[in-house]
């Protein structure tokens, strides 16, 4: 909510006046306000004014607003891609990495819709959301992350089902006709799954709800997944996976910023979205350029950016 108004209605002897205000939710300056004047309660509800005059509202308290915004947009985005996705399933046509860019688009927003639900139960943010108005959250977090399973769960259910369908059934068709390397087969057709089951490892070789001291064994081989997808991909889905990979275990291993700050998870979130997204950019091409020694460079570039 941006703007809100107040209203006042003063009855006398002669007439009564209709005094609207408009205000900014943020700062509660008045934005736009009129008076209305007519001579009986009756013919101002008509919108009747004195002497018969016709009571303009809506021309005398017309403002704009900044409309749809960023972050607007990004939902649309969102939608868009799934509408896309989903005629050309009806169709029988073949998606290829639209469904994987969807689903992991749907993860990140689930996740993050679930842990900032956190916030919910806190009262200075429920004091927050009443007096100002910025932030819509529910009265308890269990309402709020139900919520944040309405929101996502179709999606991630609906589209992981196929995906799932879609890859088993091309790896039994490479099986019988052997077209395919069983690496191919076991890891760069699953590869997603495989960057999101790295994400958890690694964010939870990190203190977590899981473990406070975090659980350092799995930092040991965590990151074999990732680095068989990135040998195994194409250059373009390399960044993509390394990417997701960057914001799924930050938003893990940060999950506790979810009742810090209300901006700071976000902050946190598109930091390491342009960190990981750069600096996958250079990977990937160090790795093409490095040929049989490409997982020597992984490694290596891994321990460099830390």
């Amino acid at each position: 909510m941006e703007r809100f108004a107040t209203a006042y209605i003063y009855k006398y002897y002669s007439g009564c006046d209709l005094s609207i205000s408009i205000r900014d939710v943020r700062s509660g300056d008045i934005i736009r306000s009129y008076s209305f004047a007519s001579e009986s309660l009756e013919n101002l509800l008509k919108g009747i004014g004195k002497n018969g005059t016709e009571l303009d509202i809506q021309e005398n308290l017309k403002n704009e607003t900044k409309g749809i915004n960023f972050t607007d947009f990004l939902v649309l985005g969102f939608l868009t891609l799934q509408l896309a996705l989903g005629l050309l399933a009806l169709f029988g046509r073949e998606p290829g990495i639209l469904i994987e860019i969807v689903w992991a688009s749907a993860l990140i927003l689930f996740l993050f819709a679930y842990i900032h639900a956190q916030s919910a139960n806190l009262d200075y943010m429920q004091r927050f959301i009443a007096t100002r108005g910025l932030i819509h959250l529910a009265k308890s977090t269990a309402l709020e992350q139900f919520y944040a399973f309405l929101r996502y769960g179709p999606i991630l259910l609906v589209n992981g089902g196929y995906y799932i369908y879609r890859t088993i059934k091309k790896n039994i068709e490479d099986m019988i006709h052997r077209k395919k390397h069983w690496l191919y087969r076991w890891v760069t057709s699953w590869a997603l799954p495989w960057v999101v089951t790295s994400a958890v490892l690694f964010a939870l070789s990190f203190p977590s709800v899981v473990n406070l001291e975090g659980i350092g064994l799995l930092a040991w081989f965590c990151l074999i997944p990732l680095f068989l997808v990135l040998l195994t991909k194409s250059p373009g889905m390399g960044i993509f996976y390394g990417t997701v990979f960057g914001v799924l275990q930050a938003l893990i291993i940060n999950y506790w910023h979810g009742t810090y700050k209300y901006v700071t998870l976000h902050l946190i979130i598109i930091g390491f979205f342009v960190q990981f997204l750069l600096f996958m950019v250079v990977l990937v091409w160090l790795i093409r350029m490095s040929g049989k020694w490409g997982f020597l460079v992984v490694t290596a570039a891994r321990v460099s950016y830390y």
